[in-house]
């Protein structure tokens, strides 16, 4: 189930921006649940300039968890805690170990793991921000760097994804702080950047789309429609949730400013083959079905309206507090 709160931001350094928080609650394990923080830096583009994807109880939950559930005061507080926060190691830390994490079995490359971080090509290979807490993730073992150059998480970095014990972020902060303390010449934070806006949007990024069939046939034959046409590339498997369905995700790497397009595309695809669902995102978008966030997420995040907080679902403290499982989807 998915639900959500918007914002757009009236003060502060993020003056302008639309806020949006997501809550993607898994049918089984409540240790996978998440929370997607989205930030637009500039209206009327289709998706968000930056992302926080996080686990329950993992750095920031509490606070993102208020905002869900909360007013513009909880909003603003979950916005200064990310704007304070994302210039830092940890934060920049825990998205790497996300990001690894969401190729499954399948090793990401560097260069793999900069597109999904929506980072410039070759910042992995100069001295930064994210390559010093890179190397920082190595060092403490997190990280797995294999002769072929390509990186996998260990299991102590599973521990931290999805944390049971408070202690176990407060210890990762503690690790990844001397990178804070002794860097130079640090990146600035994303979000004040003041370049030309058509860099953000020309910024390469990797679009995934999903869809649910009841009809593994037809299934088969929207993956062969997908791969058909140049860029795109398309599987299916069995619905990890439903025995009586089929999942396909399809996915392509394209400008920022074509997201609308490549959406329209892929849904008209999707649904002149009969598809009882489908949407699409960029949020863990490699073809991999194991963790894959379509497994498990429904739409893209929902987009703030110009009035202060819009409730995308009827959603109170006391509903947040105790969410229901996923109802079967109707036929």
């Amino acid at each position: 189930m998915r639900t959500g709160n918007s914002y757009r931001t009236d003060s502060g350094p993020l003056y302008g921006r639309e806020i949006s928080i997501s809550y993607l609650e898994h049918d089984a394990d409540a240790a996978e649940d998440r929370l997607l923080l989205h930030v637009w830096e500039q209206p009327d583009t289709g998706w968000p300039a930056h992302t926080y994807d996080v686990y329950r109880n993992g750095p920031g939950w509490n606070t993102l968890w208020a905002a869900l559930g909360g007013g513009p005061p909880q909003m603003a507080a979950a916005v200064a805690w990310w704007h304070d926060q994302q210039s830092k190691a940890p934060h920049a830390g825990y998205r790497i170990l996300a990001a690894i994490d969401s190729y499954g079995q399948a090793h990401a490359t560097p260069q793999q793991l900069e597109r999904e971080l929506e980072l410039t090509a070759g910042t992995l290979e100069h001295d930064g921000l994210y390559a010093r807490t890179l190397s920082a993730l190595i060092a403490h073992g997190l990280v797995d760097a294999q002769p072929s150059g390509s990186l996998a998480v260990t299991a102590a970095a599973s521990e931290i994804l999805r944390p049971e014990d408070p202690e176990t972020v407060q210890q990762f902060v503690q690790k990844l702080s001397t990178v804070d303390t002794t860097a130079t010449g640090m990146e600035s934070p994303p979000v004040l950047s003041t370049g030309d806006p058509n860099a953000f949007l020309n910024q390469p990024i990797r679009y995934t789309h999903w869809a649910v069939f009841d009809d593994g046939t037809a299934a088969d034959q929207c993956a062969a429609a997908f791969n058909a046409v140049s860029g795109w590339t398309a599987a299916v498997e069995p619905s990890p949730r439903i025995s009586d369905e089929w999942l396909l995700l399809a996915s392509r790497t394209s400008p920022r400013a074509a997201f609308d397009a490549h959406h329209d595309q892929a849904q008209l695809i999707a649904q002149s083959h009969g598809a009882l669902a489908n949407a699409g995102e960029t949020i863990g978008s490699t073809l991999a079905f194991g963790n894959n966030s379509a497994v498990a997420a429904f739409p893209s995040p929902p987009r703030p309206s110009t009035t202060d907080t819009v409730p995308v679902t009827d959603l109170n403290r006391a509903e947040a507090a105790s969410p229901t499982p996923t109802p079967r989807r109707a036929r």
